[in-house]
């Protein structure tokens, strides 16, 4: 993975309106922390965790993410989360917070969705796809034709229904909602 892809900014426009994603890159950072490196947050978490090497932030510019990540309590739960997902083995390139105040972790090949159905003029009833969030490279997504069936998604892909899958960043990470 690119240092591009390695920082959390948040993204808003392809996704429906009550998402709030947190994607991927180093040229989001801003040299603006203070000379005094933050150790714990402003929102009540406690200490900052370690950042795993592997995510790709230089230890030079922890402080400047965490500035970043904990402006809002909303932002600094998705990067605990990520960090922690990381330490357990599990390479979130990113996490998105629903209004049902559960987490989901961007991976690839997984795919968190939403199920409507259709009857088709033979009687038959097929579930189609009526929201749906996933890794971004995901090739299946072509929704040239308007719709993605149940069928159109390739069988190595997980899917978790909602709320199925997301995480409540509150027990997760054992932090207190006060």
């Amino acid at each position: 993975m690119s240092s591009y892809d390695r920082i959390f900014k948040h993204v808003t426009g392809e996704f429906p309106h009550d998402l709030a994603v947190l994607a991927l890159k180093t040229s989001d950072l801003t040299e603006t922390a203070t000379d005094v490196k933050v150790s714990v947050s402003p929102n009540g978490f406690g200490p900052y965790p370690e950042i795993p090497k592997e995510m790709g932030i230089p230890k030079d510019k922890e402080d400047v993410f965490w500035e970043n990540m904990s402006k809002t309590p909303h932002h600094e739960l998705l990067a605990r989360v990520r960090i922690k997902l990381y330490q357990q083995g599990i390479k979130a390139e990113g996490t998105t917070f629903l209004r049902n105040g559960l987490v989901y972790p961007i991976i690839k090949g997984v795919l968190y969705v939403e199920w409507g159905t259709r009857a088709n003029p033979n009687g038959s009833v097929e579930r189609y796809v009526s929201r749906s969030t996933g890794h971004p490279d995901d090739s299946f997504r072509d929704i040239s034709k308007g719709i993605i069936l149940e069928t159109d998604i390739p069988s190595h892909f997980k899917i978790y229904t909602y709320p199925d899958g997301g995480i409540d960043p509150y027990k997760f990470l054992n932090l207190s909602k006060d």
